[in-house]
C-alpha cells in the first residue's frame, strides 16, 4: 500500500481499511521499544493522521488478502508474520529477500 511507511503498516487494521469507498485511514503505527517489546500508538504528529486513497488497480489485491489472512474483527492486523503475531521489521525483511531473490532467479 503506497504512503504508507513501515510502522503504520504494520499497526494497520481491519477497521482503518474501506474497500467499498478505496480508502486507508492512518490512525496508529507500530513502534518496537529499544527492549524488543512492540506497541501500538497513534502517529508522531498530527500530520500522521491522514487518509490515503487505494487505486480501483489494488482493491480487489486487497480484498483478496483480506479473506486469506486477515483474521475477522475489526482490530485485526491487516499484516501480521507467518505465525499471525504482530509483524516485526527484521522478520519481514527476511522474508521480503527471499521472495526478490527468488523472483529475480525465476524460481
Amino acid at each position: 500500500m503506497g504512503s504508507l511507511r513501515w510502522g503504520e503498516l504494520a499497526g494497520l487494521q481491519r477497521r482503518d481499511v474501506s474497500l467499498t469507498h478505496g480508502v486507508v485511514k492512518v490512525r496508529r503505527a507500530a513502534v518496537e521499544l529499544p527492549t524488543g517489546e512492540l506497541r501500538i500508538r497513534p502517529p508522531k504528529s498530527d500530520a500522521g493522521i491522514r487518509d490515503i486513497h487505494l487505486p480501483e488497480l489494488v482493491i480487489e489485491d486487497v480484498r483478496l488478502h483480506f479473506e486469506i489472512y486477515v483474521k475477522a474483527g475489526a482490530a485485526s492486523h491487516v499484516f501480521t508474520g507467518a505465525k499471525g503475531a504482530l509483524l516485526r521489521r527484521s522478520n519481514f525483511q527476511r522474508a521480503w529477500w527471499k521472495a526478490v531473490t527468488a523472483a529475480a532467479s525465476g524460481t
